[in-house]
């Protein structure tokens, strides 16, 4: 992973998720390591129209996929997209760097509950910025559940 460029690179990835005009990184390619859908055209293309930067995307199936690709330097990424889960221990293996939260454009309005979550921060640290919370559905067969009485 190239640290000197991911402070830089997530300043960029984040601004862009949140709907901002930001600048291109040096080289003009954005490397992501995420989940499907994560990096989808809908807003990745227009990301790079208005930056000139261009988006590649590795997708990862599951959490494990993250340590293989990081942990074997093949590949390098500037932004990460794990679970929240996973988070604590890339921090403990050094395979990511700290927020700095004054690149990330309205910090302060994102739900306390999310931005001071003890699965994003450590070391008096914050190693993640939430946009989202909890992607996972319960789907169910109604037919097949039974309400409980109140």
């Amino acid at each position: 992973m190239r640290r000197a460029r991911l402070g830089t690179a997530l300043a960029v990835a984040v601004t862009a998720l949140l709907g901002l005009p930001a600048p291109a990184p040096a080289d003009q390619i954005l490397r992501i390591l995420t989940w499907e859908a994560y990096t989808d055209p809908s807003f990745t293309d227009a990301f790079e129209v208005e930056t000139g930067c261009q988006v590649r995307t590795i997708v990862v199936g599951q959490n494990d996929d993250f340590f293989s690709r990081l942990l074997t330097g093949a590949d390098s990424f500037d932004l990460v997209s794990p679970s929240i889960d996973t988070t604590s221990l890339l921090v403990k293996l050094g395979l990511i760097e700290p927020i700095v939260t004054s690149w990330v454009w309205r910090f302060s309005e994102i739900y306390p509950s999310l931005r001071e979550h003890p699965g994003i921060q450590a070391d008096g640290e914050l190693w993640a910025v939430p946009f989202a919370w909890s992607p996972v559905t319960l789907l169910y067969r109604t037919g097949k559940v039974i309400r409980a009485a109140r």
